[in-house]
């Protein structure tokens, strides 16, 4: 059997720049429960499931993704440490596991995996934990080919610098979670109605990833296989009218129209084109990136010895938004998490906001990373 190797996208090579600007430029899942998973099964689990999905265990030669053949180093964490204080340290290998009392972090470069990506490799790890075949994710297709095959005619929105944050600025890195009850149909578009609310006058710009692997089902790949939708909202902005912004943009396909901003970074060497990010400071490409991971089942990170209660993200600090919000939801209740470049009272504020929103007759249900 061939070695495991893809090009590196045009998108890759974006995020490859801004993981020089702002590292780790990761993706990173948290899975909390009840129980404790043995050091040992789970590396056993790993090397399993990295070698159905070699995805996990990618080296950049040049512009080509290569398969290592070595599985992601998993750690045990100190029992007082926080999922933030692992989540902020450098990456030393696109994917690594962390393994702590009640739960496990894994942290996934976004130079090589999406969220959808990064949930179908964990999905094989726990599989592998209650002793199943991995399902294995061996596509090797990239973002762009799918374009290539699927693209539609036309344009995205003119990229344009200069979009406000709806948070106070402020010069640290934070993340922020909200546990909310229940499941919310129109989630995305509520979201984007309370944050441009909350951010008050003038319109915002929001980036809404979709996955491309809802045009070929079939296909199991961990890879970055999302492109984005982008929505304008006003102040006064309703939830069901960015609703219907989403699904015509779903239904016209939009996702799949060219990305002229990726072309042409494309082309760019990674030092200059991180040197450009690092300029672009304050002026943002819109106002917040928010993404929806869909329906998630805590059975299927579950094993013998360890029961899943919920999964949540700490989502991707990117240079060119200053805020991104990721949802997942759960069977009885929704996280929320926001990774933002500002005051933690402001991005507070902001969950209250979004919580109101979708919630409105329930107290508020606080958690923490």
């Amino acid at each position: 059997m061939s070695r495991y190797e893809r090009p590196v996208s045009p998108t890759e090579w974006l995020y490859l720049a801004a993981e020089r600007t702002m590292p780790p430029f990761a993706v990173q899942l948290v899975v909390e429960g009840e129980g404790r998973l043995d050091p040992a099964a789970l590396t056993r689990a790993v090397r399993v499931a990295s070698a159905a999905c070699p995805g996990a265990r990618l080296t950049r030669q040049g512009r080509v993704w290569v398969d290592t053949g070595q599985a992601p180093p998993v750690t045990v964490a100190d029992g007082t440490s926080r999922w933030t204080d692992h989540a902020s340290a450098p990456l030393e290998r696109t994917c690594e596991v962390v393994a702590a009392e009640g739960g496990v972090l894994f942290r996934v470069s976004h130079t090589v995996m999406d969220g959808r990506g990064a949930l179908t490799w964990i999905a094989d790890v726990f599989r592998a934990l209650r002793g199943e075949p991995p399902l294995g994710a061996p596509a090797a297709l990239t973002d762009y080919e799918l374009v290539e095959r699927l693209g539609t005619p036309g344009r995205r929105p003119r990229a344009s610098a200069g979009w406000r944050s709806p948070v106070e600025p402020a010069a640290a890195r934070h993340w922020a979670r909200r546990t909310i009850d229940g499941n919310h149909p129109g989630l995305v578009a509520k979201l984007a109605a309370a944050v441009a609310a909350f951010t008050g006058a003038g319109r915002s710009r929001f980036m809404v990833p979709v996955d491309l692997r809802r045009h070929d089902t079939a296909m199991r790949s961990t890879a970055n296989l999302s492109l984005p939708v982008f929505l304008a909202a006003g102040p006064d902005e309703t939830w069901e009218t960015l609703h219907k912004q989403i699904l015509r943009a779903l239904v016209e396909r939009r996702e799949v129209t060219g990305g002229a901003l990726e072309r042409a970074a494309y082309r760019l060497p990674l030092g200059l084109l991180s040197r450009l990010l690092t300029v672009a400071g304050d002026r943002h490409l819109c106002s917040a990136i928010l993404s929806h991971l869909g329906r998630v089942d805590p059975a299927d990170f579950s094993t013998g010895g360890f029961q899943a209660s919920t999964v949540f993200a700490l989502p991707t600090h990117a240079p060119t938004a200053p805020l991104s919000i990721v949802a997942t939801a759960l069977p009885g209740h929704t996280e929320l998490t926001v990774a933002h470049h500002g005051r933690p009272e402001s991005a507070e504020a902001l969950l209250d906001a979004a919580e109101a929103a979708l919630s409105p007759h329930r107290p508020r249900k606080i958690s923490r990373a």
